[in-house]
């Protein structure tokens, strides 16, 4: 009787393994590349396109997709975000028109991806992946589960949830070590890596490092192997150690030149530099900085954006044309009778399609010029009118106050540090000046950083009077957001200027304007 037991649970627990999907193991096998053999990315995008067509010509749904998602790594690999976005428009068209929740799952993680990658936007980013989980348990895809739970982790550790973080991979790294290969464990382990860096665990993060670094090369996966080094350089800078950290930025750069690996290449040149400006060599800093914005700017810029916009523009008339030839099929089966309405219906059809895409061409022109700055400006005057509100009640107790000034010397309050007044004022509190500089990032991308650059020792609080100085606001303005007096104002514009080293004939603000 224990026997039929034994066997019985065995039979139902080898049922269930067999019925487990994973539609990145399909992925992987499918691919026409050799991941194993090192070949140049034009070529792996060259042969990948024609598995594309090779799958178009079939009408070969799943092998679309497949091909769709290698050229998706491929463009990534080079940084060309534009092309990344083409195919994850052309994989998303395929995935609607089916009800293949392993496929659903898979478009999730990609546009989790995409939103971090584009939009910096890591809530919803979380919120993608949260949505490809329950996809993942519909196809009984627990490899799937595991990425998106080891995914979900990386996420929450980026923006400081660190419990969240570690629960997160707890439960993933259970589900990955069952489910996953060598390969998907090492990238766990160096995700696990940023996790323990972030909470400043730098030595316990090299141990999860080291162990990746070693299966990459086990694997002969280059690619993973540039990206595990790059990091555990990082690790280096961060410990004090930059002579070890840039000996190991030089092996990536040479490789990931040659590789034509750009979106490493970046990273490789903002890490160099660093390590470079910790060891006290700021002519190599300057340079290693100059070859990050020029890399930056080519693959990050506005063109790159325009093209991603008319993408999306293109992808909604494709689909819009497809709805409307596949509209014309069925009606094409209505009776003479009735052929009358149909060409009335169909020039209705088409007329609100011309009226919809002028429309939306007309808006994108409208979004591309006046997106980034509206929004700024219409987030950064509610701060105003809300901190408005907060002044005329701090006003209000300084009327009360007066009562006691005869007990205060004149001269102490005139020794008050003008810039811990303005750091540590609750106007514009943390958060309030995390979105703030979050705006303003997209308003002017990598401005923030080259103040940095170039002004190593500038205060939080010069830092704040430089961006809204940037932004033309008045100081009467820029003391009402500050919540502080508008001679308190002036008192730090003047060690601004000092700090910059202005020539007394330079006004700060042409100077501010023209940087």
């Amino acid at each position: 009787m224990k026997q039929f037991w034994f066997w019985f649970i065995y039979i139902i627990f080898i049922g269930v393994i067999s019925a487990q999907s994973n539609f990145k193991t399909g992925l992987k096998n499918s691919n026409p590349v050799d991941l194993k053999i090192d070949i140049p990315i034009d070529s792996a995008i060259s042969i990948h396109k024609n598995y594309l067509q090779n799958a178009k010509n079939k009408k070969d749904t799943l092998r679309q997709l497949y091909g769709h998602f290698y050229l998706y790594v491929d463009y990534y690999k080079k940084d060309d975000y534009a092309s990344v976005q083409k195919h994850f428009l052309e994989a998303s068209n395929l995935v609607n028109e089916a009800s293949n929740p392993a496929w659903k799952a898979a478009i999730c993680m990609r546009k989790a991806h995409m939103i971090e990658l584009i939009d910096a936007d890591i809530p919803a980013a979380i919120t993608q992946y949260e949505k490809a989980i329950n996809y993942c348990k519909i196809a009984k895809d627990s490899f799937c589960i595991a990425e998106c739970l080891e995914q979900l982790s990386n996420l929450n550790s980026s923006i400081g949830n660190y419990e969240i973080a570690e629960t997160y991979f707890d439960e993933a790294i259970v589900w990955m070590r069952k489910f996953g290969g060598m390969a998907e464990m090492a990238l766990a382990y160096n995700n696990y890596s940023i996790l323990l860096s972030n909470q400043g665990k730098l030595k316990e993060s090299i141990v999860y490092l080291d162990s990746a670094i070693m299966i990459a090369v086990e694997k002969k996966d280059l690619y993973k192997e540039m990206m595990y080094k790059s990091n555990l350089a990082a690790k280096y800078t961060l410990m004090n150690m930059p002579k070890k950290a840039i000996d190991i930025y030089k092996q990536c750069i040479i490789t990931n030149t040659q590789n034509q690996w750009y979106d490493l290449l970046r990273y490789n040149y903002s890490g160099i530099a660093d390590a470079y400006e910790k060891n006290g060599n700021l002519e190599k800093t300057n340079e290693f900085t100059h070859n990050y914005y020029l890399l930056n700017d080519s693959i990050k810029g506005a063109e790159v954006k325009l093209k991603i916009s008319q993408l999306e523009t293109e992808n909604e008339i494709n689909k819009r044309e497809v709805l409307l030839e596949k509209n014309a099929k069925e009606l094409a089966v209505i009776s003479a009778k009735n052929m009358r309405n149909f060409w009335m219906m169909l020039s209705a059809l088409a007329l609100s399609a011309f009226a919809f895409l002028l429309w939306i061409s007309q808006k994108k022109k409208h979004k591309i010029d006046n997106l980034q700055n509206k929004k700024y400006l219409t987030d950064l005057t509610t701060i105003i009118l809300k901190k408005n509100l907060l002044i005329s009640s701090q006003n209000e107790e300084l009327e009360k106050s007066k009562l006691k000034s005869d007990l205060i010397d004149n001269n102490d309050l005139e020794a008050v540090d003008i810039e811990d007044q303005i750091f540590n004022t609750k106007i514009l509190n943390d958060d309030d000046y995390h979105t703030f500089k979050a705006y303003f990032e997209k308003a002017y991308p990598g401005y923030l950083l080259k103040i940095r650059k170039n002004w190593r020792d500038i205060t939080a609080a010069e830092e704040r009077l430089f961006l809204l100085i940037k932004l033309k606001l008045k100081n009467k303005d820029i003391a009402d957001i500050l919540g502080i007096s508008a001679t308190s104002v002036k008192k730090t514009r003047n060690r601004l200027r000092k700090k910059l080293n202005l020539p007394e004939d330079l006004e700060l603000e042409t100077f501010v304007d023209e940087f």
